[in-house]
């Protein structure tokens, strides 16, 4: 089998001008069918993604991000879909490995790692997550959520196979923006989640990102109790990583109003599902120090300095504290 020619990459856009280009010329000796579904950009960007030969139809925005990439996927003939955002490009070697992956594999989707670069003034200079962006076409598999939507579960409930390739990296530049302009990001997407969470009360993977989005447009009130429920609710909607995450997110709202104790316990419950988030240690150390216990901060402290994804800033912040501990 040709692996190439069996390969469909859809997507959906909406004034992406300043990104496309990069995206799509990071698949185009990958993807020989490139499905655009426009949402109304008043921009270059279907202009751009005609110039590297893509199929482009228009939609107009419902405000459900799966109903579009639906459409999308309609439009495809390829055996296998990849699906990026125009704020995102595969790593150096990842077409190689996904034309070998797909020419081999008995799997039905293929989860990969997502890389998202972060803004200045955080702990890692990026943060990675899974998801599954690669599948066999097949009736039936199907975007859903109307927002952090997903394939995964229509490909479970057919009985589909999926497997992990970690190696695959997609490297995403959407976070790495300013503050300002995550919280505003983060405004625009909570009306969406909030319907989302009224219409799936009990979902913890909606709860779970509802709260993280009231944490970045800043209401910490919110955030923590959203977060709580998420976990409270979880009946496997949230992965270990998600599950971690959601911890340590709740340890920095904590931390932030001065409950050292309860960040304390948050980070290392965090720490126990991911070892090596780096926002957990770096909580910890603070916490712990300010509780007292100063031994325990340089123990986490060390062990911050010692995770590659660390700021040159944070990491330096780190060692001092360690010399002066």
């Amino acid at each position: 089998m040709n692996a190439a020619l069996s390969l469909s990459l859809c997507m959906i856009v909406r004034d992406e001008e300043a990104c496309l280009g990069r995206c799509l010329n990071s698949v185009a000796e990958l993807a020989p069918e490139i499905i655009v579904v426009d949402t109304g950009s008043n921009d270059r960007s279907v202009d751009i993604a005609k110039e590297f030969g893509a199929k482009v139809w228009q939609f107009d925005w419902t405000g459900d991000f799966a109903q579009a990439r639906n459409v999308s996927l309609a439009h495809a003939v390829g055996d296998w879909v990849l699906w990026l955002d125009a704020d995102e490009e595969l790593a150096p070697e990842a077409g190689r490995a996904i034309a070998a992956l797909i020419a081999t594999t008995d799997a039905d989707g293929i989860k990969v790692t997502v890389r998202s670069h972060n803004p200045p003034g955080e702990t890692t200079l990026y943060d990675d997550g899974t998801i599954t962006r690669l599948f066999r076409r097949r009736a039936g598999v199907r975007f859903e959520g109307a927002i952090h939507e997903q394939v995964g579960p229509s490909i479970v409930r057919l009985g589909g196979r999926i497997d992990s390739a970690p190696e695959i990296v997609i490297l995403h530049h959407g976070y790495a923006t300013s503050v300002a302009q995550g919280q505003d990001r983060a405004r625009r997407n909570l009306r969406t989640l909030e319907a989302a969470v009224q219409k799936h009360p009990d979902d913890a993977y909606l709860r779970f990102h509802l709260g993280a989005t009231c944490q970045a447009a800043g209401d910490a009130t919110r955030a923590e109790a959203e977060l709580l429920r998420a976990i409270e609710s979880n009946r496997g909607e949230l992965s270990q990583t998600l599950s971690a995450l959601a911890y340590c997110k709740l340890a920095q709202l904590a931390l932030a109003r001065r409950d050292d104790a309860a960040a304390t316990d948050r980070a290392r419950l965090a720490l126990a599902l991911d070892g090596h988030n780096a926002v957990a240690l770096q909580v910890l150390g603070v916490a712990l120090a300010q509780c007292g216990d100063l031994k325990g901060a340089k123990t986490a402290f060390v062990a911050l300095i010692q995770e590659p994804r660390v700021t040159g800033e944070v990491r330096a912040f780190a060692e001092r504290l360690v010399k002066a501990l």
